[in-house]
């Protein structure tokens, strides 16, 4: 009896093991779904983490290899920094050595300078000492070399002769060979404007001898003989103030008058309208 209840018992479940089976493997798979999710995550993350781990250690060795290099590189600029102070004080003292030797040579250079200024000094002054004996001595010889020649002027009448006396302001002897050459022009040969001449340069030397009457004669022969003349200029400016020196004050505007027309622009003129 127990054996036929175990046998359908057995059937039973054999009938229904199929469904019974499926069920531990629809558990079975479900978790097996998850557990592949779970695990490719896990393999994902893993893998992940594998790479950033990768990027931090190359990282972490590219910054040993800068760290190292900067190093490197601190060195030689120290290094190089060190050099450049030695090579930069080396200068330094080397200018300071140049510019030491440089003072000392301009002092030794100031000092000769020094030296031969006075040198000069005494030089020039010996040179002047004997500049002002030779110019002393040449003046004595050129006067007396001038006297022996107007002597010798004074003794031979000639308009030449006449003329150096009058400008070595021989006054007396001039006008004595002026008033002979006068008198007979043609055996001197004079010029065309050697009379001109002569009849100013003898009104000037009775002007300045305060014979003014005299003077008034011959500028104004000059004036009326060559009235052309530049030496007119002149001549009515001492004709005016000859007439001035007479207290003709009428006369002497007149004669301005005559020479402001004449020559405007004469240095005469201007020295006349001052007077008048």
């Amino acid at each position: 009896m127990k054996k036929l209840k175990w046998t359908q018992t057995k059937k039973l479940l054999l009938k229904k093991w199929p469904i019974i089976s499926l069920f531990p493997l629809l558990l079975a798979s479900c978790a097996t779904e998850e557990e592949i999710k779970r695990r490719e995550t896990l393999k994902r993350l893993n893998l992940e983490m594998s790479g950033q781990q990768k990027i931090v250690k190359g990282l972490l060795l590219a910054t040993q290899r800068i760290e190292k290099s900067l190093g490197t590189v601190s060195g030689k600029i120290e290094d190089n920094q060190y050099q450049e102070n030695i090579s930069l004080e080396s200068t330094v003292n080397g200018l300071s050595d140049q510019i030491a030797q440089i003072k000392e040579t301009q002092e030794i250079s100031s000092k000769k300078i020094s030296e031969n200024q006075k040198d000069l000094q005494n030089l020039a002054k010996i040179i002047n000492d004997q500049k002002s004996f030779i110019k002393k001595i040449l003046g004595q010889i050129n006067s007396i070399s001038n006297e022996t020649a107007l002597s010798e002027a004074a003794n031979k009448t000639s308009f030449k002769n006449a003329i150096k006396l009058y400008q070595n302001k021989k006054y007396d002897d001039a006008l004595v060979q002026f008033s002979e050459i006068l008198k007979a022009p043609k055996l001197f040969k004079l010029k065309k404007g050697d009379v001109p001449r002569i009849y100013h340069n003898m009104g000037i030397i009775y002007f300045n001898s305060n014979n003014y009457e005299n003077s008034q004669i011959y500028f104004s022969k000059l004036f009326t003989e060559h009235p052309n003349s530049g030496l007119n200029s002149s001549g009515l400016y001492h004709l005016g103030l000859s007439f001035k020196k007479l207290k003709n004050k009428e006369m002497m505007n007149q004669t301005f008058k005559l020479l402001q027309e004449k020559f405007p622009k004469s240095r005469y003129t201007k020295k006349a309208k001052k007077l008048m």
